[in-house]
């Protein structure tokens, strides 16, 4: 059992400030990507525009339209190529892009992203079966399609060939090798495809310095001062990625002042503004005269006269707070110099990609040696899956009698029958006592402590799962082993130069 770990966190969550993905913006801009096994193309002109999109995603939402008035505008000159990437923090977004391709084995797949993105508030999997019986699909196949979890494979293809490009927040588009990040106006869009055509038209964007890359004119701008305070030992909180794109994309105006978080004027702003996370990120009170004030307000809280990014919008920060994880089971030497955190849900799909992929090599190259140690935090996703709850509560009976790991495992590995008496069952075949066990399950003796963990997740900014803190470094999603081994030996490294 391990007491309380007093944690400095990092999340490094790609950032969306109304649409603009501020942290980890692509920068190869070189790379061109072709239709040949997309999700779906449409098409069959010499301009090829790739979409890194997510159907629950209210940014997408707001790209659709321009997309769709875009392939009216260039009919077969443009070919639109879809690719998956739905973010863990979208709880209906997994399925919906299983849906989209289960679509596509009945040659249904622009008629179900049609569906979907008109429809972002019914994304059930009860709505995504209805979806298929309206579209005149063949109801048993697709339904057998999606209940399987059969197109896992391929989002996850599709997320990793993004993650090699830097995407890391949705929308983000490729037109002949140029990125485009976020629900940009149609001018930006219509440029860089007119460029790539080498014709012009009306859509090009509009010259001059007085214009940002949102098309917006900013010439009667204030002069905004933007206050970054940041926290020197803090190797992942690269404030530099925001700066830029802010001044070169949002407030060209903005004069930045740079503070450490030990400075006297920061400790000042810390206290009155309440900052919890580094960096912060502080814009004086006149930038709600710029003109894209209104672009990026739903990410700026007013606090004190200053309007300060929101957290969950700022790109890499650090809290400094204390994770509870006494009682909980440890799989791993107490003495380890990195620990991961695992918040998971046992029903699923990608929850058990990790477990089947990842954590076998995890086990043997960094658990078994002494590097890592592990802890499972209870997070079941109740509203897409139904039995992911009960089977929470049962692993935490079985810990009660020290059996937590082998009860894990054994529902990872049958993942489609947990109901209670598969819970039950297989607490007797792992040699429990039954009677004690049952109890424990029917009387929901753990339930306080689910719900606690479910509070704990969401206060560090996980609404999907897996999510996982590697020394405090947050990783969201069933990232490839070798992702994951390369920053634990970050951590090794950083732990043995200490």
């Amino acid at each position: 059992m391990l007491a309380t770990i007093i944690m400095t966190v990092v999340i490094t969550a790609a950032v969306l400030i109304a649409g603009y993905l501020i942290y980890g913006a692509v920068k190869d801009s070189s790379w061109s990507i072709h239709p040949a096994g997309a999700a779906g193309a449409s098409g069959n002109g010499t301009v090829t525009m790739t979409e890194y999109s997510d159907f629950q995603c209210p940014f997408c939402g707001q790209a659709y339209p321009t997309v769709k008035q875009l392939q009216q505008m260039y009919g077969n000159k443009l070919v639109l190529v879809y690719k998956q990437f739905p973010l863990p923090f979208h709880p209906y977004a997994e399925k919906a892009a299983e849906a989209s391709l289960c679509a596509q084995d009945q040659g249904k797949f622009w008629q179900m992203y049609d569906q979907m993105f008109t429809h972002q508030d019914a994304l059930t999997v009860d709505d995504l079966k209805a979806d298929a019986v309206q579209l005149g699909m063949d109801a048993t196949t697709f339904n057998t399609c999606l209940d399987s979890g059969s197109k896992v494979a391929a989002i996850q293809a599709d997320i990793a060939e993004g993650q090699k490009l830097g995407v890391s927040g949705t929308p983000t588009f490729f037109i002949n090798g140029q990125s485009i990040v976020g629900a940009q106006p149609l001018a930006t869009f219509t440029a860089a495809i007119n460029a790539a055509l080498g014709t012009s038209g009306s859509g090009s964007a509009a010259a001059g310095s007085s214009a940002t890359t949102t098309g917006t004119s900013t010439a009667n701008d204030p002069i905004v001062t933007l206050t970054v305070i940041n926290d020197s030992t803090c190797a992942a909180c690269d404030a530099q990625n925001i700066i830029d794109v802010t001044k070169q994309q949002l407030f060209p105006t903005a004069q930045v002042v740079m503070l450490d978080k030990n400075d006297e004027a920061a400790q000042q702003l810390i206290s009155s503004l309440n900052i919890s996370a580094l960096p912060a990120y502080i814009f004086s009170s006149n930038i709600a005269q710029a003109a894209n004030f209104a672009k990026v307000s739903p990410a700026l809280i007013n606090e004190g006269g200053y309007y300060v990014i929101a957290p969950g919008a700022a790109g890499p920060v650090r809290f400094t707070t204390e994770l509870n994880i006494s009682g909980k089971a440890l799989l791993g030497s107490p003495n380890a110099p990195v620990t991961i955190i695992e918040f998971s849900d046992f029903e699923c799909p990608y929850c058990k990609q990790f477990q089947d992929a990842v954590m076998p090599n995890l086990t043997t190259n960094y658990i078994d040696t002494g590097k890592v140690k592990m802890v499972y935090m209870e997070f079941p996703l109740d509203s897409i899956h139904p039995y992911a709850h009960n089977a929470a509560l049962a692993a935490e009976c079985a810990e009660e009698q020290n059996q937590f790991w082998a009860y894990h495992d054994a529902l990872f590995a049958d993942q489609s029958n947990i109901d209670v008496p598969a819970l039950k069952a297989k607490a007797a075949a792992l040699g429990l006592n039954t009677s004690q066990f049952n109890t424990c399950l029917d009387t929901k003796r753990y339930e306080p402590l689910v719900q606690a963990e479910l509070a704990m997740g969401q206060s560090f900014g996980i609404s999907g799962t897996p999510g996982f803190l590697v020394n405090g470094i947050f990783i969201g999603g069933a990232l490839p082993y070798d992702q994951f081994a390369a920053i634990v030996n970050d951590e090794l490294n950083a732990k043995a130069s200490q």
